[in-house]
């Protein structure tokens, strides 16, 4: 098995639990009912999360192609970039066939 970074895969928890906390949210139309303190916590999270995802996601593509880079080697690159490329079509075509997931 390859190494894991502990640190990134428990980030990556936390973010998935902060998005699954604030569409939970948005989609019971809970925005400013329930106790305060759970009202400000959901508010912490709204913007955090995402951006935690945006930020690991640029973490995840920097160690996929780290020894890649690192070669000097183009060849080296082409594999990494059709997978960057297969990703990037797979979830432009998801945000077409479903635009109201994308939101």
């Amino acid at each position: 098995m390859k190494n894991r970074i502990i640190g990134y895969d428990l980030a990556r928890a936390l973010a998935l639990f902060g998005m699954v906390v604030v569409n939970f949210k948005i989609v019971m139309g809970t925005a400013n009912n329930g106790p305060p303190r759970l009202v400000d916590l959901t508010g912490l999270l709204e913007g955090r999360a995402a951006a935690t995802f945006v930020l690991l996601a640029g973490i995840g593509i920097s160690l996929l192609s780290a020894k890649a880079r690192k070669s000097n080697a183009p060849k080296a690159t082409v594999p990494i970039r059709n997978t960057l490329l297969k990703r990037a079509f797979f979830l432009f075509y998801r945000a077409l066939i479903y635009p109201s997931l994308a939101s």
